[in-house]
């Protein structure tokens, strides 16, 4: 377990110290991504960039996996959308980048829509940290816990539709 603990960690440092290397290449924050925000704020005690990196790997395992499944499985009782998505994909190049990848405006709103129907953390709670008001006017005080069901608000006809 130590030498695959040890294994993980390296690979962390590894993401980190190539992601400083990109950043110290630039002369403005041209990335938006989680890790480079978090190096441009200041944060210095490299251990502590490290164990976010390792929790975000970690993390997003699981909510990848139940998502892919999810997309899939929709659009696979879809057949005119896999379609659609499958004439995006053949518009790419046979090794297509990120820039290309991120321009696929149907597969990225079929995506979010299979996340809006079955989210990949479908409930979730937090805790006041003050006092605070929801957009409905609700007053939430301090130490106030709330649960939200993203599931069933996904579900919602009030908020969607019938369709």
């Amino acid at each position: 377990m130590r030498i695959v603990v040890n294994e993980v960690r390296e690979f962390a440092k590894e993401i980190v110290k190539e992601k400083k290397q990109e950043l110290g290449e630039k002369s403005s924050l041209e990335s938006v991504d989680l890790l480079s925000r978090f190096l441009s704020s200041g944060h210095s005690d490299e251990n502590f960039i490290i164990d976010i990196v390792i929790n975000f790997i970690l993390v997003g395992r699981d909510t990848t996996s139940a998502t892919l499944i999810w997309f899939f499985l929709l659009v696979s009782k879809h057949p005119n959308v896999e379609n659609e998505i499958l004439k995006e994909i053949n518009d790419k190049s046979e090794a297509a980048t990120f820039e290309e990848v991120k321009d696929m405006g149907y597969t990225h709103a079929t995506l979010s829509e299979s996340m809006r129907l079955y989210p990949p953390v479908p409930a979730d709670g937090k805790e006041a940290i003050d006092d605070d008001v929801l957009p409905d006017g609700t007053v939430i005080k301090k130490g106030t816990r709330v649960a939200y069901h993203l599931y069933a608000i996904g579900q919602s006809e009030k908020l969607w539709g019938s369709d």
